[in-house]
């Protein structure tokens, strides 16, 4: 600080000059603030910055942290199987970092995997807008792929609807409905050549009846059933039109009830037949019996998926689950069986049937193609309606304790799921039932008054007149 008069520097606690005797004035009080507010105010803006960059970065983190979770909450929805949660939740996490690809990327597999190729490739060209440098040519690079296999796929199907005008006319001079009523008249022959693999067939119907490579009349057919032995009584066959696969074009289902030796036991065989060519295949045949210790059951509805059923006085039960495709070729999709007793179960130690018995619990084994068998311990809620739960903590640590790999019930699913995708099974024929209508649509004529029964009529009277 100086003296204004002299010019002399003075300590700041001065209250005159020491050369002049001047006293300090304001003017040199005024003087010192304006030099220390310049030091203040760089203090201040320091800080402030520095107060900017750790928002900034926190808010960065919580940012990613909330985008992970969001991948992580997708996951496991996937795995619960719950696809649309899991669409919602990708969603919520390209809300929060539209630049990231993880997301879109995740997104769009799961789109593929329900076979919406459309919303898939929209997911990616959205990205695209939004995302920068490598994030965006990860996209890029898929979507290039996607709209490749697109493009492959649709010229092989160009080459497959390639067909000559001289098929074209024969194919247009086959009436396929009356070639069936031929049939069921019993003035068209069928020829079996029974395209299921070999996960189908539990045992032969009828050995030496139904033949592979020979041709029946529907009437050579219940005659052979009528002599076969231990056969007592044949019913009139039943007729009626589905349509394997939905394409549109319609099979032959017919069913025939036999009675089974003097014990009442009770059999049904089940055919399908498929226009192939000009002339009728027998493309799928199986017997279902039910006895007062055994029994089988088949389901077969109207879209060709097929659900077979047997049992061992409550033992045991097996369950294969399987669809005829538009060619008329069974495809088997998965098994599962279930035990509840040593003596028709699997080789396990004795204490494991024990702790089974004590909770009405039972293994429950699923198989599907190319994998290796996943075991299941469960708890029976509902036997008729086929209503299981997972065993609990305790029944699980047996097995394990025993060697025994078990497996949960959100990982048999995922397993099914798969495959049902690798077979290129749609969900509308897997929910399609006998009367060729989903539980969705019965739900919703339910709600209008219209009643199973009154369904069942007039199911029955469209096929006669149609």
């Amino acid at each position: 600080m100086q003296c204004t008069r002299c010019g002399a520097q003075l300590n700041e606690d001065e209250r005159f000059c020491y050369q002049c005797g001047a006293a300090v004035t304001e003017q040199d009080s005024v003087k010192k603030q304006k030099r220390v507010w310049p030091f203040v105010l760089a203090a201040a803006a320091l800080i402030l910055v520095a107060a900017v960059i750790l928002i900034v970065l926190f808010a960065s983190g919580s940012k990613e942290k909330q985008y992970e979770e969001q991948l992580q909450l997708a996951e496991r929805y996937l795995d619960e199987l719950d696809y649309d949660r899991a669409i919602l939740a990708y969603k919520e996490a390209i809300k929060i970092d539209p630049e990231r690809a993880d997301a879109y990327l995740d997104l769009c597999d799961v789109y593929l995997a329900q076979g919406d190729r459309e919303a898939a490739i929209e997911v990616l060209e959205d990205g695209i807008r939004k995302c920068k440098d490598d994030e965006k040519r990860r996209l890029e690079k898929k979507l290039k792929k996607l709209k490749e296999e697109e493009k492959q796929e649709e010229e092989e199907q160009g080459e497959e609807e390639t067909v000559s005008e001289e098929e074209i006319v024969e194919e247009e001079t086959v009436d396929v409905h009356a070639m069936y009523e031929a049939f069921l008249n019993n003035e068209e022959r069928v020829l079996n050549v029974n395209k299921a693999d070999r996960y189908d067939h539990w045992f032969v119907p009828f050995p030496g009846i139904l033949e592979e490579g020979n041709s029946y009349t529907l009437k050579e057919i219940r005659d052979s059933i009528a002599a076969y032995s231990g056969v007592t009584r044949v019913g009139e066959p039943a007729a009626s039109y589905i349509d394997c696969g939905l394409d549109g074009k319609e099979e032959l289902l017919i069913g025939v009830d036999y009675d089974w030796y003097d014990t009442g036991d009770q059999g049904h065989l089940d055919i399908v037949i498929i226009e192939e060519n000009g002339h009728l295949e027998l493309c799928y045949d199986f017997e279902s019996r039910m006895g007062a210790s055994t029994g089988a059951r088949t389901s077969i509805s109207y879209s060709g998926y097929i659900v077979r059923k047997s049992d061992l006085s409550g033992l045991n039960e097996a369950i294969s689950v399987g669809v005829i495709d538009s060619r008329g070729e069974y495809r088997d999709w998965y098994v599962v069986s279930r035990t509840w007793d040593a003596a028709y179960g699997y080789d396990y130690p004795q204490k494991i049937y024990d702790l089974l018995a004590g909770k009405h619990a039972c293994i429950a084994k699923y198989g599907i193609e190319n994998k290796e068998d996943m075991i299941c311990p469960q708890i029976c809620i509902d036997y008729q309606a086929g209503q299981y739960e997972e065993a609990d903590a305790e029944t699980r640590k047996a097995f394990e304790d025993a060697g025994i790999q078990t497996y949960t019930m959100a990982e048999i699913e995922r397993a099914i799921e798969e495959k049902r995708i690798e077979l290129g099974l749609s969900r509308e024929v897997i929910e399609y039932d006998a009367d060729g209508l989903t539980a969705k649509q019965k739900k919703i004529l339910t709600q209008f008054g219209i009643t199973e029964s009154d369904l069942n009529k007039l199911t029955k009277e469209v096929n006669k007149r149609f």
